[in-house]
């Protein structure tokens, strides 16, 4: 019986010492060696009739001395993270982490404001749910008038005008100067060149749709005060008439001569005389 009972036993020590061999990149070599203490000891009491101890003993040591070397082997992964040892570089990563090549954790990207653009990248963290962002996550300002576009009614303002809350132009305010748009001479006909640029002044009064503008022509200081008075008046009707005709709305539009009054430069030279003939188109109500 006792026989048949040390062959039981060395066959389940046996399998489990097999499965530790097979399997040692999951268990430890000194649990490999506490089963090999096992078989060994039990194949030498299922050997050795007389109950000797140092016969047992010995086999014992034995025994584990080879599961060690069985389970020492195959490359091993104490930390379960799939990384065999020799290659973890952070050997003690807790279960359950995910992990990169190295067997070390991979970074959390966070995007705490759920903006599009990660923490470590966004300028603007704490932004508002559904606001368009750029690719620093601040919040878009395409014209720069200190109104994000999420907010701007007039997504067009040009540089340096003054703007309400929603981003129109603040009553009062030039919304553009338009120099070079001139005219036959000593006529309100626009040349081709002028037609050009207040193309411009349609595409800006496109994108501030909310906006009424008067449009102000000015001349210099050649010719009588009351010619150029009357001049100016016809030019910035021309004007109208042409922004009209290119889809501006009449209701927004009106129109005023300043003649020579409102110089912005020197009348005594060509240059100056070139500023002062000019064509504002000023935010009314």
């Amino acid at each position: 019986m006792k026989r048949f009972n040390s062959a039981v036993f060395l066959l389940i020590a046996g399998l489990m010492l097999s499965g530790c061999a097979s399997t040692g990149t999951n268990m430890h070599p000194a649990v490999c060696a506490l089963l090999g203490t096992a078989v060994g000891g039990g194949a030498a009491a299922a050997i050795d009739d007389g109950d000797h101890d140092p016969v047992i003993a010995g086999g014992a040591m034995m025994g584990a001395a080879v599961g060690y070397l069985l389970c020492s082997r195959g490359p091993h992964d104490s930390d379960g993270d799939g990384v065999t040892d020799d290659l973890d570089q952070c050997p003690n990563t807790p279960a359950g982490t995910e992990v990169d090549a190295t067997g070390c954790a991979v970074p959390v990207v966070l995007d705490s404001d759920g903006d599009g653009v990660n923490d470590d990248q966004d300028k603007c963290p704490g932004t508002a749910a559904g606001t368009t962002v750029g690719t620093d996550g601040c919040p878009l300002d395409s014209d720069g008038d200190g109104v994000i576009d999420d907010n701007d009614q007039c997504p067009g303002t040009p540089a340096g005008v003054e703007v309400e809350a929603n981003g129109c132009p603040k009553v009062g305010e030039t919304l553009m100067t338009l120099e070079g748009v001139n005219f036959a001479f000593d006529s309100d006909e626009l040349t081709a060149a002028s037609k050009a640029k207040l193309d411009e002044a349609v595409a800006t009064l496109n994108a501030n749709s909310l906006v009424n503008v008067k449009v102000v022509g000015h001349t210099d200081s050649r010719g009588s005060e009351s010619y150029n008075q009357s001049l100016s008046e016809r030019r910035a009707a021309a004007v109208v008439d042409y922004l009209t005709s290119n889809g501006v709305s009449g209701s927004r539009l009106s129109s005023a001569g300043m003649g020579e009054s409102q110089p912005v430069a020197d009348n005594s030279t060509k240059e100056g005389r070139y500023q002062n003939r000019r064509v504002e188109l000023v935010v009314v109500e």
